[in-house]
């Protein structure tokens, strides 16, 4: 058993990061609306030519979805990128939660 050990934290370290990337819309609400009364915070990580950027970590790891801008608008799209400017709350089409900006 000891010698499996190693093997067992190498395996549980690349499952880790293989996580999805480019979700749909309708894919990340539904996601989102699995947790029920416990859903974790979306934070805006902003936006290129292709994408809108986010972030959450719904219980131990980070999960960084991106959805085509074909399919969400962003009013504040022009921002750039960074870890996180402020909440979205997927449910009300991404609205910004008022309030909710991080610190610069």
């Amino acid at each position: 058993m000891v010698h499996s050990l190693p093997l067992l934290v190498a395996a549980a370290l690349f499952l880790g990061g293989c996580s999805k990337q480019t979700w749909t819309k309708a894919e990340l609400i539904d996601w989102y609306v699995g947790f029920g009364d416990r859903k974790p915070k979306i934070g805006y990580a902003g936006s290129d030519a292709e994408y809108h950027y986010f972030a959450t970590r719904p219980i131990d790891s980070w999960v960084l979805p991106r959805v085509a801008r074909s399919e969400i608008t962003i009013e504040d799209a022009s921002l750039g990128r960074r870890f996180w400017f402020y909440v979205v709350d997927p449910t009300l089409d991404f609205a910004k939660v008022p309030n909710s900006d991080a610190p610069e």
